[in-house]
This record gives C-alpha cells, structure tokens and sequence, in this order.
C-alpha cells in the first residue's frame, strides 16, 4: 500500500509540475505586449472593459505593463503557496491535516495557471484591442476561467471536509 501512495504524490507532484510550468509559460507571455511598447506611444489603449468586452475606458499603454506586473505577483504568490502550504489559513480538522497540506499544494498549482492565464489573455486581448485587430474582449474565456477558479475551490473544500 505505500508504494501505491508513493506513486500517487508521484503524480501528483508532476501535474502540480506540469501545471505550473504551463503558469510560467503563461505569465511569460502576459509580458509580450511589451514588445509593442515602443509602437504604442501615444495610442489609446483600453484599460476598461464592460460587462459585454466593449471597451468603455481607455488610458495609455501602461496598463499593459500593469497587468502582466500583478500577473507576476499573483504567480509569485502562488508559488510561494506551493511551497509553504501551511500559510494558506483555512480552517481543517486535526485528522485531516496531512490530506489539507497536499490539497493546499494542489488548489495553488490550479490557482497559479487559472489566475496567470487570466493576466496574460487580459494583457494580450487588450493590445489587439488597442491595435485595431479586435473590436472587443471575448468575455468567454474569462466566464470560463472563472468557473474553473471556482471549481478547483470547490473540490479543494470537498477533498478536505469529505468524510
């Protein structure tokens, strides 16, 4: 039986690999629209959208900078989640401890690629926006992303307070 334990936080700790190096991947390209920095002087650029991905606030090209900035930050702490588990303060039972530590673990690996693929979609779809190659935010992928956030929660909370 341990060896089948064994092989299950095997797995485990590659998903939650995989998972974050797809995150990496992630935040990296939410920083791609500074490649466009220098093009978009003077060009407004959306740093509002409404409910329907219509643009209804535009400023200058530093909100691209912004979101991949706290895009960072979010990946940052995510991580950091990764590997100190135990600051994650939810409340768990004492016999469910070690169980809460592995799923504290798991839900940051989710949160960190939901959470950077937010930021990067944000930074990327509103340089397109701003450069003339879409008129308006596809609102799905955030609708989706959202529910996924709130999904992975969900089963974080079932796998801890199941019985």
């Amino acid at each position: 039986m341990a060896g089948g334990l064994e092989k299950g936080n095997l797995f485990r700790r590659m998903v939650n690999l995989t998972l974050n190096i797809i995150a990496t991947m992630a935040m990296a390209s939410g920083f791609l629209p500074m490649l466009s920095w220098s093009r978009l002087e003077g060009v407004p650029v959306p740093n509002h959208f409404n409910i329907h991905g219509v643009v209804d606030g535009v400023g200058d090209r530093g909100i691209l900078l912004t979101l991949a900035l706290v895009g960072l930050g979010f990946y940052i702490i995510m991580i950091l989640a990764q590997c100190f588990p135990q600051l994650i303060n939810l409340p768990v039972p004492a016999h469910r401890e070690s169980v809460a530590k592995d799923v504290k673990r798991d839900l940051a690996a989710q949160l960190n690629l939901l959470i950077t693929l937010l930021f990067s979609f944000g930074a990327n779809s509103t340089l397109s926006v701003a450069a003339g190659n879409a008129l308006k935010l596809d609102m799905r992928f955030i609708l989706a992303d959202l529910v996924l956030i709130l999904l992975c929660i969900g089963v974080a909370v079932f796998r801890i307070y199941r019985k």
